[in-house]
């Protein structure tokens, strides 16, 4: 797949690392586009390059700092997130009684279609969501907002409208929110997929010792 050196048996079978080899001829990056469900289009991985044309109309791309390390050990494209907000008010849940600069750790992973965290962090989220299982109080759900560091200090949001985290059906309502326990050597950390990543353009880009993931 995509991941980084950790999900490899070693760095010559990594498909990243071959990219940013001096025997590739293309630049090392790694652009993605997830399609939207209910439109005609198609979903597109760019290799070398990515398309402006695939942004919203008067976006653009925000780079978020992945600790290229701690990436590459675990695998997996990893950011940085501060917190989450319901209702415009902090969760708190990357608080941290041990740490100065509290945050939460994020794989951002296309293929997952669900968007996990630890059992308690979920349970938390889903008390603040309030969701009604037979989608009663579907209008009254709130947006959510996942707030990321960003280059040069600065922070990046990414917000869930309902219809981004609630799957309906004639039974009822279903987050697409799953609670995961992780092996000890990955720690505590959330891991974003599709039901998310269908909202943002992602590029991902290795030069040198960096890693860096964009995102629109």
């Amino acid at each position: 797949g995509l991941g980084l050196e950790g999900l490899s048996t070693g760095p010559n079978f990594n498909f990243v690392n071959r990219l940013k080899s001096n025997t590739s001829s293309i630049d090392p990056v790694i652009a993605m586009f997830l399609r939207t469900l209910d439109a005609d289009e198609d979903s597109e991985i760019t290799f070398g390059d990515w398309r402006r044309d695939r942004l919203a109309p008067g976006q653009d791309m925000h780079w978020l700092p992945v600790d290229k390390d701690e990436a590459s050990d675990k695998g997996y494209w990893l950011v940085t997130m501060r917190d989450v907000f319901v209702h415009g008010e902090p969760l708190k849940l990357c608080d941290d009684a041990f740490s100065d600069n509290p945050r939460c750790q994020v794989a951002m992973d296309t293929g997952t279609s669900l968007l996990m965290g630890s059992p308690f962090q979920i349970s938390v989220l889903m008390e603040a969501i309030g969701m009604d299982t037979t989608c009663g109080n579907f209008a009254q759900l709130p947006d959510l907002t996942f707030r990321f560091d960003a280059a040069g200090g600065a922070t990046f949001d990414m917000v869930m409208k309902a219809e981004d985290y609630v799957d309906r059906s004639p039974e009822g309502c279903a987050p697409t929110f799953q609670p995961i326990q992780l092996p000890p050597d990955l720690g505590r950390m959330w891991v974003f997929g599709q039901s998310l990543l269908r909202k943002y353009r992602s590029e991902e880009r290795r030069v040198g010792k960096e890693c860096r993931s964009r995102w629109s």
